[in-house]
C-alpha cells in the first residue's frame, strides 16, 4: 500500500470510529514519520524487530518524550490491527 493510499485509509477509520481531530492528527503524523522511516531505511517487510529498531531510534536518536512514544505505538498499533488487517 502506498504511503498516501495509508493515510487517506487510516484518516477514515479514524474519522468512523469517531477519534478527536487532535487525535486523528498525532495518529496521522506518528504513521507518516514510520512511513517515511521505513522508505529512509529501504525497509520492505515490517516485523516487530523492524518496530523495535524505530522505537529504539526514537527514544535514542530523536529524544522522544515516554508520552509521544506511546502516541508512536497506539498509532502503528492501530496501523496495523485496522488498517493492514
Amino acid at each position: 500500500m502506498r504511503k498516501a493510499e495509508l493515510l487517506k485509509t487510516a484518516k477514515q477509520k479514524l474519522a468512523i470510529r469517531n477519534y478527536s481531530k487532535r487525535t486523528i492528527d498525532s495518529y496521522l503524523s506518528a504513521v507518516n514519520h514510520f512511513a517515511n522511516w521505513l522508505i529512509q531505511e529501504k525497509v520492505t517487510t515490517v516485523n516487530d524487530r523492524i518496530v523495535e529498531k524505530y522505537l529504539f531510534e526514537l527514544k535514542e536518536n530523536k529524544k522522544r518524550s515516554i508520552s509521544a512514544m506511546k502516541q508512536s505505538v497506539a498509532a502503528i498499533k492501530f496501523v496495523f490491527s485496522n488498517v493492514l488487517a
